[in-house]
Parts: structure tokens; sequence; C-alpha cells
């Protein structure tokens, strides 16, 4: 039998893991997956102390359905946050077709898919200073929040 202890890491494991991998600074090929990875345990190595499941320890099925809506529930605060880093994209894209660049495209190093120049360049930026007034404390303040109000295993709704 699985302890509460353990099904607690497992889960917050996966929604910490699944908004990793979906945040847009951290997708693409630029970093590797176990990179992403590591990340992710050491985010859930401390963010985890002191807490624990509330609920008994569930059965398979309803394990499965806590990780399936632990995946969601990461996967949607990612594109929540990633939401203040798309200007930048879409105006590069916009500025590239104004200014007649289109058809000169860079491989993007976080992207599956090349961009624009100007495209990249902007975004860079916007990661740059995404990282200089160190929003990235408060991404990390957003996730124990999201922790502490939503807890894994617990109802979404109260």
């Amino acid at each position: 039998m699985i302890s509460a202890e353990t099904t607690t890491l497992l889960l917050t494991f996966l929604r910490i893991a699944t908004f990793v991998f979906l945040l847009p600074p951290f997708t693409g090929r630029g970093l590797p997956k176990t990179v992403k990875i590591g990340l992710s345990f050491a985010l859930v190595m401390g963010m985890t102390t002191g807490h624990s499941l509330s609920t008994p320890v569930p059965d398979v099925q309803r394990l499965i359905w806590l990780g399936i809506r632990e995946s969601f529930v990461g996967g949607l605060l990612a594109t929540c946050l990633g939401l203040f880093l798309y200007p930048a994209k879409i105006a590069g894209e916009y500025l590239n077709q104004e200014l007649g660049l289109s058809f000169a495209t860079n491989i993007a190093a976080l992207e599956p898919q090349s961009q624009g120049i100007l495209s990249q360049i902007l975004e860079c930026f916007a990661v740059l200073l995404f990282m200089a007034l160190n929003v990235d404390h408060y991404l990390y303040r957003f996730l124990q929040l999201s922790l502490e109000r939503r807890p894994v295993g617990g109802p979404i709704w109260q």
C-alpha cells in the first residue's frame, strides 16, 4: 500500500513537472528534459515539507484520476503565466511582417518551429526582463500558493 506522504509527493510532482514543462521559457529543445525533471524534483522537495494528503490514500483508479487532474492544474497555471510572454512574440512577428523580414527566420532555441528575427529578439528581452525584475520569485510563490489554496488530492472548488 502507498503511504500518504508518497502519494502527496507523486501528485505534487505531477503538478509541478507539468508546470515546468509547459512554461514558455522552458518549452522546446533549449533545455534538456533531465534538467526539467531535476528542477521539478527540487521544487517538489522544497514545497512539500510539512504538507501531507488530508484524505485517505486513494485506490488506483482514484489515484490515476487525481494524477490527471494535477497535471491539468499544472498546465493551466503554466498557460496563465505564459500569457505574459506571448505579447513579445506576437509583436515581433508583426514587426517582421511589416518590415519585410518575414522571409528571414532563425531556428529558435526554445521552440520547435522557426521564428522571425525580431520575434526572437523581443522574446529574449521579455525573458531577460522577467528575470531582471525577479518575477521568477513570484512564480515560485505562485506555485506555493497554489499548493496551499488547492492542496493535492483535495477538492478543486471550495
